[in-house]
């Protein structure tokens, strides 16, 4: 087994167990201890866990608010991917949402790319923008409270306009992930009322999390990850085998 190897299986294994020994793993991949303690160390020099005595603990970051122009620009390929898997869970004809999320934003410039007969319905400026420019989609927008960093509008006057829908299906991301607790959090109380409002109209909810959003905390909690019919995340995700103790998992 290469080093590589070595670090992918221990991030696994902090993934479903939260903690790992040292004398374990070197039993399980047939090193010595002294090279799973240099294994830990490069992996904690990297920010994907914290060494404790005899051991690591996987790490948790309180999530600090990112303009979207911002976070368009992170993890694009993940993103992609992960977008790219929401198509089909898209009824011709039906009635969609879209939150705000870089990666609802991916999803957006894929459907028009694929031309997917959907009518779309989202609260995020930037993907108004784009169907604004393409002719083959009706877009409905939601208004409200207008959160320039978000670049969406959230709030009582968008709660209210979403709760006369009913969504097939709706798509949305979270600030951080938490397997331990069920918990999908993002960063304020309004914008996650808004997206319980969302849920609460929609026939099928699906939750992007790309592989970061595991290991960050939000300020407020909206959801269980269990409340979700579908969590899409990347294909090299550690954490997809504890997910799919609670959702299904693409």
């Amino acid at each position: 087994m290469t080093q590589n190897e070595r670090h992918e299986q221990i991030l696994r294994r902090l993934a479903i167990t939260r903690q790992v020994l040292v004398k374990d793993l070197a039993r399980e991949f047939e090193v010595t201890e002294d090279c799973i303690r240099k294994d830990l160390t490069a992996l904690e020099k990297q920010g994907q866990l914290r060494r404790i005595h005899g051991g690591a603990v996987s790490v948790r970051s309180n999530f600090h608010i990112m303009k979207a122009r911002d976070r368009v620009i992170e993890n694009v390929e993940e993103k992609t991917a992960m977008a790219r898997k929401a198509l089909s869970l898209m009824e011709p004809g039906s009635l969609v949402f879209l939150g705000i999320s870089s990666t609802t934003l991916q999803l957006a410039r894929l459907m028009i790319q694929e031309n997917i007969d959907v009518t779309v319905v989202t609260n995020m400026t930037q993907i108004l923008d784009l169907f604004a420019a393409d002719e083959n989609r009706q877009v409905l927008f939601i208004g409200g409270q207008l959160n320039k960093g978000r670049d969406g509008f959230v709030g009582g006057l968008a709660q209210r306009q979403i709760r006369e829908f009913n969504f097939a299906v709706s798509f949305m991301g979270a600030v951080g992930v938490n397997l331990d607790k069920d918990a999908v959090m993002t960063y304020n109380v309004e914008d996650g009322l808004t997206k319980k409002a969302v849920m609460e109209s929609s026939r099928r909810t699906v939750l992007f999390a790309e592989s970061s959003k595991f290991n960050q905390d939000g300020a407020f909690i909206f959801a269980h990850v269990s409340d979700f019919d579908v969590l899409i995340t990347g294909d090299s995700s550690t954490q997809r085998q504890a997910a799919a103790e609670l959702t299904e998992v693409l």
